[in-house]
Formats: C-alpha cells, sequence, structure tokens
C-alpha cells in the first residue's frame, strides 16, 4: 500500500513539473496592432473576435473596441491573452515574448500590394475564413483594375513625387513613397507616373535631393483638412525655386485613410484618383486625356 501512494505522488510530481496539472487556458479573441490589420479581420467578417487594436484606428466598426497605446503593449496584450496577435513589420522579440505566453503571433509585411493579398489569405486561413478571404481579395484586385481602365488614360504621364510625411517644421526632410510601395501603385492607378529617390520603399530625402529631384508634381498625404492649406502655403514658401511650386502643382490630399494599406485599398484610390484628376482639369470619363504642357 504504501508504495502503491509512493507511486502515485511520483506521477502527480511529475505531471506537475511538466505543466501538465496547470496548462495555460487556449487564448480567445484577435489583437490586431495596425489599422491596416484591423480592417482585414473586420473584411473578413470577424470583427466579433477583435478585442483590442491601435489607438490609430478609426475604423467605425471598431468603436468600441479597446485600444492599446503604444506603451505597454506586452503587458497589456499578454494580460489580455488572446488566440492571435496580429502585427506588421519587423516584430521579432514582441513576438519571440508572445510566443512564450503561449500566444500566436502573425507578423505580416504590409508594404506592397501583393503583401496585402498575402496578409488577408494568411489571416482569413488563421481564423477559418479562407473562402471569405478569396473573395475580399478578388473584390480588391477588381477595384484596382476598374481604376486603372477609368483613371490611367493621361498621355504623358505627369510625374509625381509622393512625399507621406516631413520630419521637421521647416520641411527639411520628408518621407517619400516609390515603388514597390502599395502608395506607389494606387497614384499609378490613377494615370500618375511616380518619380524614385531612395532605395527603399519608404525613402528618407532632404531638401538637397528634393531640388534634385525637382519634380513636375508633389503630393502631400496630409492627415486632416486643417492642415492641407498649412502645408501648402509653408512648403510653398520654403521650396519656391521647385517646378512643381513655380507651376502650382502642389496637390494636397487630406484624407489619412489613403495610407492605411489595407483591403479597401481599391476603394480609397477611387476617391484618390477623382482629386487628382479635378485637380488636372481633367474629366477620366471622357475617351482621352492629355496631360498639362511642360
Amino acid at each position: 500500500m504504501n508504495d502503491l501512494f509512493r507511486n502515485i505522488w511520483v506521477f502527480i510530481f511529475a505531471m506537475a513539473i511538466s505543466g501538465c496539472t496547470n496548462p495555460t487556458p487556449p487564448g480567445t479573441g484577435v489583437v490586431a496592432l495596425t489599422p491596416a490589420l484591423t480592417e482585414v479581420v473586420l473584411e473578413l467578417g470577424k470583427g466579433d473576435q477583435l478585442i483590442a487594436t491601435s489607438t490609430y484606428t478609426t475604423d467605425e466598426r471598431a468603436a468600441k473596441v479597446r485600444r492599446i497605446p503604444t506603451n505597454g503593449i506586452l503587458e497589456i496584450v499578454t494580460a489580455m491573452h488572446p488566440r492571435f496577435v496580429l502585427t506588421q513589420g519587423n516584430e521579432s522579440v514582441m513576438t519571440q515574448k508572445f510566443e512564450k505566453m503561449q500566444i500566436e503571433t502573425l507578423v505580416l509585411p504590409m508594404t506592397t500590394t501583393d503583401d496585402i493579398e498575402h496578409a488577408v489569405m494568411t489571416v482569413g486561413k488563421a481564423l477559418n475564413a479562407s473562402k471569405t478571404a478569396k473573395s475580399v481579395v478578388s473584390a480588391m484586385q477588381d477595384d484596382l483594375a476598374n481604376n486603372r481602365s477609368t483613371y490611367d488614360t493621361l498621355s504623358p504621364r505627369p510625374k509625381v513625387l509622393i512625399v507621406v510625411d516631413r520630419l521637421d517644421m521647416r520641411m527639411q526632410q520628408f518621407y517619400i513613397a516609390q515603388k514597390p510601395a502599395f502608395l506607389a501603385d494606387l497614384f499609378e492607378g490613377c494615370g500618375m507616373s511616380v518619380i524614385s529617390g531612395g532605395d527603399a520603399p519608404w525613402a528618407r530625402i532632404d531638401a538637397e535631393k528634393l531640388y534634385q529631384l525637382n519634380p513636375e508634381y508633389i503630393a502631400f498625404l496630409e492627415r486632416s483638412p486643417e492642415n492641407a492649406a498649412e502645408t501648402k502655403r509653408e512648403f510653398s514658401n520654403r521650396f519656391s525655386g521647385l517646378n512643381a511650386v513655380k507651376n502650382d502643382r502642389l496637390i494636397v490630399y487630406d484624407r489619412a485613410d489613403i495610407t492605411i494599406p489595407g483591403p479597401n485599398s481599391g476603394k480609397r484610390q477611387t476617391a484618390l484618383c477623382e482629386h487628382i484628376h479635378a485637380f488636372l482639369g481633367h474629366d477620366p470619363h471622357s475617351e482621352s486625356q492629355t496631360a498639362p504642357n511642360e
């Protein structure tokens, strides 16, 4: 009998140290740490599984979803113990820490249009929504194709430098978007030719480089309508020698959602194309278009 009790306790102890008697409960819900990946989850029809998102998310469908600030992400998410964490870019340290807590993390690049499609399919598979994911990707492809056939009609194509952000108030340095960034695809689908100024999809340039490029058109992507007029005025004063300034060819686009690399990029491109063609004074629905004379 003593041997029997001893064997039982040995078995219990072995199970305890292996973690089998107190397993980590399986996680529930999805945390999407960027607006783009939040949009992916919502478009897949899995909004009911979304338990947290970025403070930068403005999608009304996620209005009641908890926001996670940049500071304290690890602690907050770990306490929530979701089934999946979705994030962009290179988050190897965060991924390793979540994996130690048995929280699966999907790190998805979201730079190119192909990246967006891949992210939709990957998240769709993870959330058992592969069929819906195919439909979402197909719809985005159709939107992009329709926009190209409607708006990519200018000859020659106006050359544009896309300024995504400025790094200081004196506008000495900028981040620009160029191929293969999805934003370059959106502008080119509207009939523009995107200028390259660096060695990365999101390149950093300074004032000297800007003058070297001396683009025909410059497109500023502003976060709000309130900033648009001030941006144009300040930039024009600072860089009055540029051709784009002298010829009044600064396109200021104030819908911040155009920078979200989500599955609704095609729909957002439609509004962008309308804005660009209105600025150029063109009717995109006419049979032929001619770009402004240089």
